[in-house]
């Protein structure tokens, strides 16, 4: 795959994620013990999570899982290809009083 196929590959991928989180400008909610879609992941992580941990999120969302280990005092790193749902993690972060995000990422 050339150079340019794998720019447009991305550009398509980032306007897909774009349209998927459009409009959500709530905050993401953090994930309880006992929530359905969470459930089996939190119960593995769990196990790893202790403070000042360093966590690299990559595919985020909107930030659930990265506020869920950031309430653990884990520091966490989020990315996401979409930059609407970032700006929801964002918000979350500033909401939860978690996280500190940079806006420059």
């Amino acid at each position: 795959m050339q150079n340019n196929e794998k720019r447009e590959g991305n550009v398509e991928l980032r306007e897909f994620y774009d349209k998927l989180y459009r409009g959500e400008d709530d905050v993401a909610a953090i994930p309880k013990n006992d929530d359905f879609i969470y459930a089996l992941i939190i119960r593995e992580l769990r196990s790893y999570l202790r403070p000042h941990l360093d966590v690299l999120d990559l595919g985020c969302n909107r930030g659930s899982l990265s506020l869920f280990m950031a309430l653990h005092g884990c520091n966490v790193l989020g990315i996401q290809i979409s930059q609407n749902a970032i700006q929801t993690a964002r918000k979350s972060a500033n909401y939860f009083k978690y996280i500190t995000c940079d806006s420059s990422l």
